[in-house]
C-alpha cells in the first residue's frame, strides 16, 4: 500500500524527517508513535504527497503520490471541517463525489451517530466532529485510510465503534495507518507499530516484540512451596514473589503447564505478563536513535525519486 526509502524532509535547514523508511502492506493496521514533534504527521503529508520531500523514495498504492480517486483517504482532524458548513452536506459531499448514491449518503450520515441535519460542523463537539471526519475518511471503502489522532475527543461509546470499524475495514483487506498517543488503543489494535524519534525510525514491526507478549508468564498456585521447587527442579528461568506467585521467563504456557501438571502441581491462574506499550515507548526513546539503511523498493511497488526546487512555490 505504501512504501518510504530513506525520505528526509528539512525545515529552515533542520532535518524534520532523516532517513525515514517503512512499509504498509494490505491487510494491515499500523500504528504511528512518537513524542510531539518527532515528525508523525509530516511523514503522513509526504506518504499522500501533500509535502515534498527533498530526497527519498516513496510509492503510494503503486505509483507516485497522490494516489488515485478513492484509493487513498485521510483524516488530520476535525479542525479542517468546514465550522459552517452542515454535517449532512460534509457527508453528502465526501460520498457523492466517489460515486455513491443517496442511499449511500444515509448509511455514512448514520455512522456518524448524529440525529440532526441541519448541525453545522462548528456546532459539534469535539467527539463528534472526529467521529464525523473520520466517517468521511472512510466513505466509498478506500484501499487505504490515514488517520491522524482520530482517538481525540472520542467518549467510551465512541472508541468501540472506531476499533470496531477499523478492524472491520481491515479485515477486508483494506490498510490502516493510525497516528495516536492513546498508546493503550493502539497496544490493543495495532499489528505492527513505526516508532519516530527526532525525525528517524527508532522502531518498526510488530507490536508483541516491543513489549515482549510472550516472553513471561504469571503464575499463582494454592500450594506455592510445591511450585517453587517444580520451577527450581526443573531448571526454569523464572522470579519468585513474596505473594508466593513466580514468573517464568522463555517458556510457552503450554510447555510449562504439562510440567506442572505432570508434577501435581494445583494452579490457581497462569497468564501473559507483557509490559505495557507506554513503559515500553519510554525505554525506547531514552536510547539513542540509530539512522536505519535505506530500503530497496521491491518489483511489485515501484517509487520515483522525489526532489524539490529551492526556488518556493516550483
Amino acid at each position: 500500500m505504501l512504501a518510504l526509502a530513506g525520505v528526509r524532509v528539512t525545515l529552515g535547514g533542520q532535518a524534520i524527517l532523516d532517513g525515514v523508511s517503512l512499509r504498509l502492506r494490505p491487510g494491515g493496521w499500523y500504528g504511528l508513535l512518537g513524542p510531539n514533534g518527532c515528525g508523525k504527521t509530516t511523514l503522513m503529508r509526504v506518504a499522500l504527497g501533500l509535502l515534498r520531500p527533498a530526497a527519498g523514495l516513496v510509492s503510494l498504492c503503486g505509483q507516485q503520490p497522490p494516489g488515485r480517486p478513492g484509493t487513498v483517504a485521510a483524516s488530520f482532524g476535525p479542525r479542517l471541517l468546514h465550522p459552517r458548513r452542515r454535517a449532512w452536506t460534509e457527508v453528502s459531499l465526501r460520498v457523492r463525489a466517489l460515486g455513491g448514491d443517496r442511499r449511500a449518503v444515509h448509511a455514512a450520515w448514520e455512522e456518524t451517530g448524529l440525529a440532526d441535519t441541519r448541525v453545522r460542523c462548528g456546532d459539534l463537539s469535539l467527539g463528534q466532529a472526529q467521529r464525523l471526519a473520520v466517517v468521511c475518511a472512510l466513505a466509498g471503502a478506500p484501499r487505504l485510510v490515514v488517520l491522524d489522532e482520530p482517538t481525540v475527543g472520542l467518549d467510551a461509546a465512541a472508541l468501540p465503534w472506531l476499533r470496531e470499524r477499523l478492524a472491520a475495514f481491515v479485515a477486508g483487506g483494506g490498510c490502516a495507518w493510525v497516528s495516536s498517543h492513546d498508546l493503550a488503543e493502539v497496544e490493543r489494535c495495532a499489528d505492527q507499530v513505526t516508532v519516530l524519534h527526532a525525525g528517524r525510525v527508532a522502531y518498526d514491526g510488530p507490536v508483541s516484540t516491543l513489549t515482549g507478549a510472550d516472553d513471561a508468564l504469571r503464575l499463582r498456585s494454592s500450594q506455592p512451596d510445591l511450585l517453587r521447587t517444580v520451577l527450581v527442579e526443573a531448571g526454569l528461568p523464572h522470579q519468585r514473589y513474596s505473594d508466593g506467585s513466580a514468573t517464568v521467563f522463555g517458556r510457552t504456557a503450554v510447555e510449562v503447564g504439562r510440567l506442572l501438571a505432570a508434577r501435581s502441581v494445583p494452579l490457581v491462574s497462569m497468564y501473559e505478563e507483557r509490559r505495557s506499550l507506554d513503559s515500553s515507548l519510554r525505554d525506547l526513546l531514552a536510547q539513542p536513535v540509530v539512522v536505519p539503511e535505506t530500503a530497496t523498493p521491491g518489483p511489485a511497488e515501484p517509487m520515483e525519486r522525489r526532489t524539490v526546487s529551492a526556488v518556493p512555490g516550483r
